[in-house]
């Protein structure tokens, strides 16, 4: 029989309702190993509300206390590192060793994002102008989404959700249809493990399968990495309804625009204590 995935919304494995599946082939063999669910509006809908819901009481958690919980996902990476390779090989093709380094280099984003104590300070500068002072705050978004491409199916989730989540977002992620597993293994790993902080569990919001994650008009930004004429369809979504869309276009040089930001810098320009006494 064959596997069936679904969805993984509020910290539990979700059926898919939409009654439309996508096969997934074992490279190995070209047969049809699994089929995961692609989700409807509505779920997508309910996916954004739920983390709309659960965002609030993440970002009031301190800088430190995320970060414990992003130093506890990484234990749970490298425990479970095998497991998540084997996945990716089987539904990606590549060979087991290829899977742990792509796995690596998203936990070095992980690892990276442990410093949100000291990445989310502010600045201040004093007389940046006759009579002006300048200070920026950063501050999450809100509700953030990813779109992940096929080659690096853990890899490149990790460098959406991890500086996402960190900063104080609720995050959900729309991982290739044709490899999904691996960003829905780290999901659940991180919402039934022992001693793993409530917080992740509701933060990872979603993992599920549908070309609308960027149309919401509840998520405040999205991050995706596609061909430059894949990508047009949702940019002019978001650009329609004022919300920010990061993307990084592949070009025949190599060269790639800078990795998304999930945070808010604002800067504000206040006039000194001084010119306005007098």
């Amino acid at each position: 029989m064959v596997k069936e995935i679904g969805h993984f919304i509020g910290g539990k494995q979700v059926k898919g309702t939409s009654g439309r599946f996508a096969d997934i082939f074992n490279p190995n063999t070209g047969e049809v190993q699994a089929k995961v669910a692609l989700a409807s509006k509505a779920e997508l809908r309910a996916a954004v509300e739920n983390a709309k819901a659960a965002q609030p009481a993440w970002a009031a958690k301190n800088p430190q206390f995320r970060a414990r919980v992003m130093m506890k996902f990484l234990e749970l990476a490298s425990k479970h590192k095998e497991e998540l390779a084997s996945l990716i090989s089987m539904e990606h093709g590549k060979t087991v060793p290829d899977a742990l380094g792509d796995l690596q280099r998203g936990v070095e984003v992980a690892e990276f994002a442990c410093g949100v104590p000291h990445l989310m300070k502010g600045e201040f500068t004093d007389a940046a102008g006759p009579g002006i002072d300048m200070y920026s705050m950063r501050q999450a978004l809100g509700v953030v989404a990813g779109i992940t491409p096929f080659n690096f199916p853990a890899m490149i989730p990790l460098w959406k959700c991890a500086p996402a989540i960190a900063v104080g977002n609720a995050f959900i992620m729309k991982p290739s249809e044709r490899d999904p597993s691996c960003p829905m293994r780290l999901a659940a790993r991180t919402s039934t493990e022992r001693g793993l902080p409530w917080a992740l569990r509701l933060t990872y919001q979603a993992s599920l399968t549908h070309p609308a994650a960027t149309t919401s008009r509840a998520a405040a930004a999205s991050s995706r990495i596609w061909t430059s004429s894949a990508r047009r369809a949702p940019s002019r979504s978001c650009s329609a309804s004022r919300r920010r869309a990061r993307r990084r276009a592949r070009h025949p040089t190599g060269v790639r625009d800078p990795p998304s930001r999930a945070t808010d810098t604002k800067t504000l320009t206040l006039r000194s204590l001084r010119a306005s006494s007098s």
